[in-house]
């Protein structure tokens, strides 16, 4: 290409005039289907053939887990590829490498390569006579990159479910299930079992499948899906006792065959040491034959693996501030939990969600376990109403103890004022605790990265 004439944000802003599910789901009217990707794909020569991949699918967990597989196979000598959603700063974060960002000229070049080709194809040319979506165009610029690069594995995260996700297109050397909750009803189904079934859609023929620590009733719909599917299956509990320590912040391992592993994490927490086991377990199994030998060579890559934006730690001033884009009633429950043992019950909230969440489930996780919160809006990429939040917290407040109820609960729309109103309380070394949603995290990430 002899000229590119735009920059990487201008071409990220192109794909995201797309019909965008992530950033107004309730409002979508848009079919998922895959199809139209797999016409994209084949546009190109089908991109997603050119390196071998472990696909990703749950509710909880899928981001940490894709990244310490990721760092496990770099630290093999592989070249390796990770798509993960959604981002926190940049849309850059979503497709990279493992253990470092991807040139800009190479998302620049396949994003005009997209688009040269897109703006070609009348509408009724796709499948079902529309356009692709945001996350189908980003989905194929991921598989581009990846192949421009060389990579030899890809660990590939879903966005939406699974069976119907525009990633469904592989053929993957595994498919990974992380822990399942109610979650996007309005699509995926309104039980545990419909949810695990969409998720469950990933597992394909023969292809060995790995699951986390799932309820009774979803690991009993992954397991009939893999049975039927003849793809072995692999649950996580039943070849590892896991033991995890907040405050040293180090998991251990112990394997069925008798073998330990002991990690220490940079992103803290239970779930965290969890997701890491069902890592390694996966890579152990998948390098545990021929050539290559199954040494733990992942465990110093695992200590130093973190994400944006998971349990992410920043010095700022006297105080620690920890990022985490925990956005449902269980997953702040275990943010929470990990953040008070680590830190203690003297802890400061910033807090953001977006519409479509619940705000009294939200609040009754945290409202009762901080003295001093900051509701504030999580940015503009999703509709939101921090007031309706700010009610809820009100509500939740009135059944903590004294000591909750005589602390401070404001409302600051804007996240710079919100964060240096938290600055004033943490003024004496207290904690701060931002969540909600990952663009809740986005918002105050580059007010801490400016230290």
């Amino acid at each position: 290409m002899d000229k590119i004439p735009y920059s990487v944000d201008d071409g990220f802003a192109w794909m995201e005039s797309f019909t965008n599910l992530e950033k107004t789901p309730a409002g979508a009217t848009r079919e998922y289907r895959l199809d139209r990707m797999e016409y994209l794909a084949t546009l190109f020569g089908k991109p997603q053939n050119s390196f071998k991949i472990i696909h990703t699918a749950g509710s909880k967990g899928k981001g940490s887990t894709s990244a310490f597989m990721a760092a496990g196979l770099a630290a093999r000598g592989y070249k390796t590829g990770i798509y993960t959603s959604p981002h926190v700063t940049t849309y850059r974060e979503r497709i990279s490498l493992s253990g470092g960002m991807v040139p800009e000229e190479v998302y620049l070049e396949n994003i005009c390569l997209i688009r040269e080709t897109v703006e070609l194809i009348p509408k009724a040319n796709f499948p079902g006579s529309g356009e692709p979506t945001t996350f189908e165009l980003l989905t194929l610029l991921a598989f581009l990159v990846f192949r421009q690069l060389r990579c030899q594995w890809v660990v590939l995260e879903t966005g939406l479910g699974g069976r119907l996700d525009a990633t469904n297109i592989v053929m993957p050397e595994a498919s990974v299930i992380t822990p399942i909750e109610l979650e996007h009803t309005e699509y995926l189904g309104s039980t545990i079992e419909e949810i695990a079934a969409e998720k469950g859609g990933i597992i394909k023929t023969g292809r060995p499948v790995f699951c986390g620590i799932l309820s009774e009733k979803a690991e009993g719909v992954i397991k009939k899906r893999a049975a039927e599917k003849g793809a072995p299956f692999h649950a996580l509990l039943e070849n590892a006792d896991i033991s995890t320590s907040l405050k040293e912040q180090t998991t251990r391992i112990q394997w069925i065959d008798g073998s330990r592993c002991h990690l220490h994490l940079a992103m803290a927490g239970v779930h965290q040491g969890e997701n890491a086991a069902l890592a390694a377990l996966v890579l152990r199994e998948l390098f545990s034959s021929g050539r290559e030998s199954p040494a733990e060579c992942f465990e110093k890559a695992f200590n130093t693996t973190s994400l944006p934006g998971r349990m992410e730690r920043f010095e700022h001033g006297e105080s620690v501030w920890i990022l985490d884009g925990a956005h449902t009633p269980a997953s702040l429950r275990l943010t929470v939990a990990t953040f008070r043992g680590i830190y203690g019950d003297n802890g400061i909230l910033i807090f953001g969600s977006a519409m479509g969440k619940s705000p009294e489930g939200l609040a009754g996780e945290t409202a009762g376990k901080f003295r001093d919160i900051i509701i504030t809006r999580a940015g503009s990429f999703k509709p939101e109403d921090p007031g309706k939040v700010f009610e809820a917290f009100g509500d939740a407040r009135t059944e903590a103890d004294e000591a909750i109820r005589s602390g401070t609960l404001n409302l600051i729309p804007d996240p710079v004022k919100a964060f240096k109103k938290a600055e004033d309380y943490a003024a004496a070394g207290r904690p701060v605790l931002v969540t909600g949603s990952f663009y809740m995290a986005g918002e105050i990430r580059p007010l801490l990265m400016k230290d």
